[in-house]
């Protein structure tokens, strides 16, 4: 029942389980996970109960713990039917079930928010690599419509975007309105005739136009009023190409038929969209001689544009003004290395011009400095461009202060997510609370960036908190060390059952009251959590700094979490060691009540006093030589001190009775090992004893009593235990003959070999030097 509270204290799904799957306890976690009751759930197919499958899924860690011969095997698992992330861990418990399987423990740990989180800064970093490579594509020195074809093609390439890999781009005809192919692909041959000029409002692209809003499809329907002769179904995306207030254009990307309709898509199409609308706008500015300048200063990221050979800045956009501080005739007065100051050399430079000549551009993570010196870490992309003869450096960079500040929190809570799930292992495959307390501590000062850290025990029979482990103290924590509860940080935590925080111990009554045990640790502050668990105070944890210190929620919020671990290692460590206390005593008590009732046969029955502790002795080692497991001996043991005790239920008539028995009495003396298994069966914990009480009397040959059973249908614990019961009983004197000799004793043994004994258990008797009979 103690053990079932230990695994209940969980916060996570944690079972116990076979290495066939079969489970063989699940907590009140996992209960109310999948709803059912613990009697539903033992015995059950695990991968049927958490997955609904009829067979491990591929990479199941129960099966690579297996097949790694029963090591820890921990890993995050995708849980399709439920649409959720999972730490599944697989801890072997060094247990066998009583069919001799290894148990192992099965935790279950949602980390779902996580993986979102990672998976939304992936999706955003690989969009913004895929616009900055569009963005240097749009600044090449070439036609229009090269540069354009390009984009398209960069954008139908793109292998996470769900489009076909066919689309156009139409730009809108300023003579009449109507839109004309500028660039297709992938496209057939009849729907390019067609699509040459698309009216406005008509079709898809038309209506785009018309509304300046996209236009989705998912299927080929009344609205696609271009049609040729075997058109396949498909969808579309028509993406309106905005500049300078007007609809110019409409890009268009063909779906697969039935396509679902994605805002992330649709986001990323407008951002290609944008880039298309630069284009354009470059365009129109070339009439004007202005350089790049409509594009520039339409991008949301800082552009500057350097000359190769100089390494001075030229031009600048509105967004690098705005984020740097400079004007723009103050950047043309600006060297590069003014801005981007961590590059150390003119010949670092050089040799980064000599890369974009050969990649043509590069990307990379600086530091840019603001002209009030605000440092500003940037993402940014490096090409080389050429523009009427002369070479340009132009640096496209975004400020990526808010993505660092997200990765730091990101990488911070997985840190911690697997600090708590180390902590939690150490729970659930150790239940010596000093090294559970030990790793804590230790996690403690590393993720919480604290100088030390402590944790005191309540004494169970006195208000009292005493040192249990501490970690990062200068001087040495005497031994017995305790805090009166509601005295100092400690005893006011305990006591009022709070988060006590003391942000700066210099002030007035912020003092700890440690007397001088802390009088050269030189902290400053300092914060106390109770440890709590079914409303009851096990203890406190302390962590010090030697800096004052004001925490936020997010801190707070992980100490309790160490805090509520704390709590859980201590109570399942105090449960284990009263349980320990119970199964030892336990344990003790039927042994002795055991061996009561063998010496009460002996005592009944004269001619065999003593036989019943000398077999078993006897039955033990022989067990050990043959090569029986360690834990199988107890249960022999048991057996053979129980062997006869089913004569209890043989008159004193049958039993003591001096000569040779009648066939009757033959009848009623062989029931004794029935009476034996009727007597001990009821007994759980006797259970795994029984072979020797009811098997003892079975034969090799199978003429043996009560079953007949034959050759190794006899438990093997019953044949060790009958050739010992045999050499013992020929030792002994009996008022119809003298105790026999070693060797005639041995000589008989090896004539019943394959007869009355299994020969390898006959050889393995004949193979000991046994001590001799204590009788003489």
């Amino acid at each position: 029942m103690k053990l079932e509270l230990v695994l209940d204290a969980l916060p996570d799904v944690a079972m116990l389980v076979d290495s066939g799957h079969r489970i063989l306890y699940a907590n009140q976690a996992c209960r109310s996970a999948v709803n059912l009751r613990l009697e539903e759930l033992v015995g059950a197919f695990c991968p049927q109960v958490m997955h609904g499958l009829g067979t491990p899924y591929p990479g199941c860690p129960l099966e690579e713990s297996v097949a790694g011969g029963c090591v820890a095997v921990g890993k995050e698992v995708y849980l399709t039917e439920i649409g959720r992330w999972v730490y599944s861990g697989v801890y072997p418990t060094g247990e066998l079930t009583s069919e001799g399987k290894p148990i192992f423990l099965h935790t279950v740990r949602d980390i779902t928010d996580a993986k979102v989180q990672e998976e939304r800064l992936l999706a955003q970093h690989r969009e913004q690599v895929a616009l900055d490579q569009m963005l240097r594509h749009s600044l090449a020195d070439s036609a229009i419509e090269v540069q354009l074809g390009t984009i398209l093609d960069d954008l139908l390439a793109i292998p996470w975007l769900g489009i076909q890999s066919k689309g156009a781009i139409l730009l809108v005809d300023e003579r009449d309105g109507n839109l004309r192919m500028a660039t297709q692909r992938g496209m057939a041959v009849a729907c390019v005739e067609k699509c040459q000029s698309v009216s406005r409002g008509s079709c898809l692209c038309g209506r785009a136009i018309e509304t300046g809003e996209i236009v989705f499809a998912d299927a080929l329907d009344d609205r696609h009023e271009v049609r040729y002769e075997g058109i396949a179904a498909h969808g579309h995306y028509c993406v309106p190409i905005r500049s300078g207030g007007k609809v110019r254009g409409v890009l268009t990307a063909y779906l697969d038929a039935g396509h679902a309709r994605s805002d992330a898509e649709e986001r990323f199409l407008l951002a290609t969209a944008d880039v298309v609308a630069g284009i354009i706008e470059r365009e129109a500015a070339r009439a004007s001689s202005q350089l790049f300048r409509a594009m520039l200063d339409r991008a949301r990221d800082a552009v500057l544009v350097a000359a190769a050979d100089t390494f001075r800045f030229v031009d600048a956009n509105e967004e690098a003004s705005r984020r740097l501080g400079y004007t723009r005739e103050e950047f043309r007065r600006l060297a590069v290395t003014e801005v981007l100051r961590d590059v150390p050399s003119r010949e670092v430079l050089d040799q980064r011009s000599a890369d974009l000549r050969t990649k043509g551009s590069i990307l990379l993570e600086e530091r840019e400095y603001a002209k009030d010196g605000t440092v500003i870490p940037v993402e940014a992309s490096v090409s080389m461009v050429r523009w009427e003869g002369r070479e340009y450096i132009v640096v496209v960079s975004r400020d990526i202060t808010e993505r660092r500040r997200a990765e730091g929190n990101i990488q911070r809570g997985v840190a911690r997510l697997r600090a708590l799930r180390e902590v939690d292992v150490a729970i659930t495959s150790s239940f010596d609370h000093r090294v559970t307390l030990s790793i804590l501590l230790s996690r403690a000062l590393a993720h919480l960036e604290v100088d030390a850290a402590d944790v005191l025990i309540q004494n169970a029979h006195a208000p009292m908190l005493e040192f249990a482990a501490g970690l990062g103290f200068r001087t040495k924590i005497p031994r017995g060390f305790r805090v009166r509860v509601g005295e100092g940080l400690a005893g006011r935590a305990a006591l009022e059952r709070r988060t006590v925080i003391v942000e700066d111990l210099a002030r007035p009554g912020g003092a700890l009251v440690r007397g001088t045990l802390f009088h050269d640790e030189g902290f400053l502050a300092c914060v106390g959590v109770p440890l709590v668990v079914k409303g009851r105070v096990l203890g406190v944890i302390e962590v010090f700094l030697r800096r004052p210190f004001r925490p936020d929620g997010e801190w707070i919020d992980f100490l309790e979490a160490l805090a509520g671990q704390a709590a859980i290692a201590l109570d399942n460590a105090f449960l284990v060691e009263d349980l320990q206390r119970s199964n030892v005593d336990l344990s003790l008590a039927y042994d002795t009540t055991i061996e009561g009732w063998s010496r009460a046969l002996d005592l009944r029955d004269k001619e065999t006093e003593g036989h019943s502790l000398r077999v078993t002795d006897m039955a033990v080692l022989l067990a050990r030589f043959f090569g029986l497991p360690e834990a199988d001996l107890v249960h022999i043991r048991r057996g053979a001190l129980l062997h006869d005790i089913g004569k209890v239920g043989i008159p004193d008539g049958i039993l003591l009775k001096p000569g040779a028995l009648s066939d009757e009495e033959w009848v009623i003396m062989r029931r004794h090992p029935t009476l034996a298994l009727e007597l001990l069966s009821p007994i759980a914990h006797l259970r795994p004893a029984l072979d020797i009480p009811y098997c003892h009397h079975e034969k090799w040959d199978g003429t043996g009593y009560p079953r007949k059973l034959k050759g190794e249908e006899i438990p093997v614990a019953a044949r060790l235990f009958a050739v010992v019961d045999v050499w013992d009983a020929l030792r002994s004197d009996r008022p119809y003959r003298k105790a026999w000799p070693d060797e005639k004793i041995r000589a008989h043994i090896a004539s019943l070999r394959g007869t009355h004994f299994d020969p390898r258990v006959a050889d393995a008797m004949l193979a000991v030097e046994w001590p001799p009979h204590p009788g003489g």
